[in-house]
């Protein structure tokens, strides 16, 4: 039995129980297995219609084993379903940009899952783009070069901005949308977002320079520091390329665990003996990982666990958290600049178990590829010692 439908109607084939009485004695009976006079009564009723007690005792044992804490399904759903997990597959596989941008639009709040997209995107071949005054929609958009995102996704620009845009298109550069625009519509702070997210870089200038000519006093930073302020993404370049990532697939309770990750949340409460501790999520690109740091690792690192940091990490796995022991901002480092989080004692552990990978895999060290900068030369090192 796989449908419900179908103990449903054995019930009333064998026992000639209505398919009403059938769905309020079997399919809501919760103690369905330990109904001594519901089973009796099925017996009855079936031996009364021409069933040996053999045949029917068959029959109920498969109703109950189904209803009583196995799993029957309804079958209109399960063709309603099938047809549109087919449909669904069918729109993903051949039309990726139409299907990815409308998922990306019913998920448009939840960053830990567009950062998942962004990356089957990234293996699909398909840019996830910065929003475009001209060319953005107010949903994630198809287009020839990727998937537009929607300038109403940038922090700081809302109805009265997205209006004021509407009517200026088509906005021709950035010295046209600034001669037009309504200040009172439009203020400087959104002119600042809308330029951090990338919105007017069709215009062929920098965001820096873009940034100047309309009086912006903060500080300059990359494009990827505006887009992750901004939209909450890396476009340009995720700073975490170029590091070894926290990764806990095919780990267990108790492995130990070392990496970079990059702080998204940190929240403190008081344990039981009144000391500071945190809970911490660290993005490690396509993920997210919970992390947890107790009082008397946090007094020593608090200063260093800011959101949008990029932390070196070692601790245990439980329950697919980590529990933090060390902890070390590392923002701005580079394999290349010769700076490593590892001790001395990591580098001699970690030299060894590179060795035992080669010769395991025979691997040929001039034919490793440069994937991540620096990755390549550093291994070579730690390997030669």
């Amino acid at each position: 039995i796989v449908y419900q439908d179908q103990y449903l109607q054995l019930a009333q084939t064998y026992a000639g129980w209505d398919i009403a009485f059938s769905d309020k004695h079997i399919r809501k009976n919760k103690k369905i297995a330990t109904d001594v006079e519901l089973a009796n009564k099925f017996l009855t009723d079936g031996m009364n219609n021409g069933y040996s007690e053999e045949k029917l005792r068959e029959v109920w044992d498969s109703i109950v084993k189904v209803a009583g804490g196995g799993y029957g399904f309804n079958r209109a759903h399960s063709t309603s379903y099938a047809r549109l997990s087919y449909q669904t597959a069918w729109l993903k596989h051949h039309y990726p940009k139409e299907f990815y941008a409308a998922y990306l639009t019913q998920n448009y709040d939840d960053f830990d899952e567009i950062n998942k997209i962004q990356s089957k995107l990234t293996n699909l071949g398909i840019k996830l783009l910065p929003p475009d005054v001209n060319e953005s929609a107010d949903v994630y958009k198809p287009s020839e070069n990727g998937i537009l995102i929607p300038l109403n996704t940038i922090k700081g620009v809302g109805g009265s901005i997205l209006h004021e845009i509407n009517r200026l298109k088509p906005i021709k550069d950035f010295n046209d949308f600034m001669e037009r625009r309504i200040p009172k519509f439009c203020k400087k702070t959104a002119v600042h977002a809308l330029i951090k997210a990338g919105a007017f870089d069709f215009c062929g200038m920098s965001r820096n320079e873009m940034l100047k000519l309309s009086g912006y006093e903060g500080e300059f930073e990359t494009n990827s520091k505006y887009e992750k302020e901004t939209i909450g993404l890396y476009l340009s370049n995720n700073p975490l390329e170029n590091y070894l990532l926290l990764d806990l697939s095919n780990k267990t309770d108790g492995d130990y665990v070392r990496g970079v990750a990059q702080i998204t949340r940190v929240k403190t409460i008081y344990d039981k003996n009144g000391k500071e501790m945190a809970f911490v999520d660290c993005s490690v690109c396509t993920d997210t990982i919970n992390c947890v740091i107790f009082g008397s690792t946090w007094c020593n690192v608090k200063d260093n666990v800011k959101v949008d940091n990029i932390c070196y990490i070692e601790g245990k796995v439980s329950k697919s958290s980590v529990l933090i022991n060390k902890i070390e901002d590392i923002t701005g480092k580079r394999f290349e600049d010769n700076t490593s989080p590892f001790g001395e004692d990591d580098l001699v552990r970690m030299r060894q178990e590179m060795f035992e990978a080669l010769l395991m895999y025979r691997v040929n060290l001039d034919s490793i590829s440069h994937t991540y900068d620096g990755v390549f030369e550093c291994s070579k090192a730690f390997i030669n010692g």
